[in-house]
C-alpha cells in the first residue's frame, strides 16, 4: 500500500494549524491525531490541538484543551470558531468534527481537512442519513481516507471528487516500537508471570462490543497451552472477567486493564489477536509488527492492508476454531513472520513515510487559505 502523495509546495511563513479531536479520550483516533500533531510540529508546522468534548475518564484523558460538554453545543462551536479563526486551516479527527467544522468554517473562512477514520460503507445507514452526510462532505476542502476502499466509498456514497480526497494511512514511530532482544522478551514474560510452554496471545484495545473481547476468550479456549494477555478496559470488562472465571483458567489469563504503554505486552507476545467486527486501520497491528509480532485478524476495514504480510487474515465471520488454527500457524513461525511483518510496516506505516505526506497536503491547502 502506497499513500497518495499530494504535491508539496513551500511557504515563506510558518503554517498554522488547529487539529480538532472528537474528544479527549485516550483512544485510537484521538491518540493518532495527537501523535500527528507532534510529527507535524517536528516538521515546522505551528499546530495546536483541541478536543470538542472531555474524556469519559479523567484518568484516561489526553492533555489537550477541551472546548465544551457537547460537540455541537453553541458554546463549543463558538470556542471552535475562535480557535480556527487565527490559523490557516484545521484538521478534523473523528466523526463529530465533520459537522462541527462544517458549521464554523463558513463564518471563519478557514478551510479544513477531514480525516475519515474508517470505511464509510460500514456506517452508512438509510437514505436520509446518507443525504445529510453527503451535504456535510461538501464542506471540507479535502478528505483523507485511511485506505483505498475507504476512499472509493467516499466517492460512491457521498460524491467526494477524486481531487478532493487522498489516501494517508495510520502510522507509528519506528523509534518507539522496536523488536525486543531475547533478554527483554524474557523479562517481559517474567513481569507478566507468563511461562514459556505455550503461545502468548495479546489482545489490545477497548473492551467494547465492536472489539468482541468475548470472541478472543473463545479463541483462547481452542489454543492448547496458550496464555491470553488483555490490555484494555471498557464496558465489556465485567462480562470478560465472568467468562474467565467460568472457564477455570484464570492462571492462563492476564486482564491488565488500560495501561499507558503496550510495549511490554507486545514484547512478551507471540501473536496479536484482533477480533473486531469493524475496524479502521488498527494501530495495534502496526505497533505489533514494528516489534516483530505478527497478527491474526478478521478481514474488516484496512486490516488486510496491514496484516496480510507476515500475519494471517481470517474471514469476517470466522469462528473461534479458525482463529485458533491461524494462531497456531503463526506461532510456529513467529520469528520469521515477525520479520516479514516488520519489513512491510516499516515501508508503509511509519511516521517517516506518512508525516511528509500530511505536510505536503497541508502546504497545498495553506497556500489557498485567506490570511488576516
Amino acid at each position: 500500500m502506497t499513500p497518495t502523495r499530494p504535491e508539496s509546495t513551500t511557504s515563506s511563513r510558518a503554517i498554522r494549524v488547529t487539529l480538532v479531536l472528537a474528544s479527549a479520550n485516550r483512544r485510537g483516533a484521538e491518540m493518532q491525531g495527537e501523535a500527528l500533531s507532534r510529527e507535524l510540529r517536528a516538521l515546522g508546522v505551528s499546530i495546536r490541538v483541541v478536543a470538542l468534548t472531555a474524556s469519559a475518564s479523567a484518568d484516561a484523558a489526553l492533555d489537550v484543551r477541551v472546548l465544551g460538554r457537547r460537540a455541537l453545543a453553541p458554546l463549543t462551536l463558538r470556542r471552535l470558531a475562535q480557535e480556527t479563526r487565527s490559523t490557516d486551516l484545521a484538521i478534523g479527527y473523528g466523526s463529530t468534527t465533520l459537522p462541527a467544522l462544517s458549521l464554523v468554517s463558513a463564518a471563519t473562512r478557514r478551510p479544513f481537512i477531514y480525516r475519515s477514520i474508517g470505511n464509510p460503507a460500514d456506517w452508512a445507514r438509510g437514505s436520509l442519513h446518507r443525504a445529510r452526510t453527503r451535504a456535510l462532505f461538501t464542506r471540507p476542502v479535502h478528505v483523507a481516507a485511511l485506505f483505498d476502499r475507504a476512499s472509493a466509498s467516499l466517492g460512491s456514497l457521498y460524491g467526494v471528487a477524486p481531487e478532493r480526497r487522498s489516501v494517508i494511512p495510520n502510522a507509528r514511530s519506528s523509534r518507539h516500537f522496536v523488536p525486543p532482544s531475547a533478554e527483554e522478551r524474557g523479562a517481559a514474560r517474567r513481569a507478566l508471570g507468563v511461562s514459556s510452554d505455550g503461545p502468548v496471545i495479546a489482545f489490545i484495545g477497548a473492551l467494547a462490543d465492536e472489539k468482541r473481547p468475548q470472541v478472543a476468550l473463545d479463541v483462547f479456549d481452542h489454543v492448547e497451552g496458550a496464555t491470553l494477555v488483555v490490555a484494555g478496559d471498557g464496558p465489556q470488562r465485567t462480562a470478560l472477567e465472568a467468562g474467565v472465571a467460568r472457564r477455570g483458567r484464570a492462571s492462563r489469563v492476564r486482564l491488565l486493564g488500560a495501561i499507558p504503554d503496550v510495549r511490554p505486552v507486545l514484547a512478551a507476545a507471540d501473536v496479536l489477536l484482533i477480533t473486531s467486527s469493524t475496524e479502521g486501520m488498527p494501530g495495534s497491528a502496526i505497533e505489533a509488527a514494528l516489534m516483530g509480532v505478527p497478527s491474526v485478524a478478521p478481514d474488516v476495514g484496512a486490516v488486510r492492508e496491514v496484516v496480510s504480510e507476515g500475519g494471517r487474515v481470517v474471514a469476517q465471520d470466522a469462528v473461534a476454531q479458525e482463529y485458533a488454527h491461524a494462531i497456531a500457524d503463526v506461532s510456529a513461525e513467529r520469528d520469521r513472520l515477525g520479520d516479514v511483518a516488520r519489513a512491510h510496516v516499516m515501508a508503509n506505516f511509519t511516521w517517516d513515510v506518512v508525516a511528509p505526506v500530511w505536510l505536503g497536503l497541508i502546504e497545498r491547502i495553506a497556500e489557498r487559505s485567506p490570511t488576516d
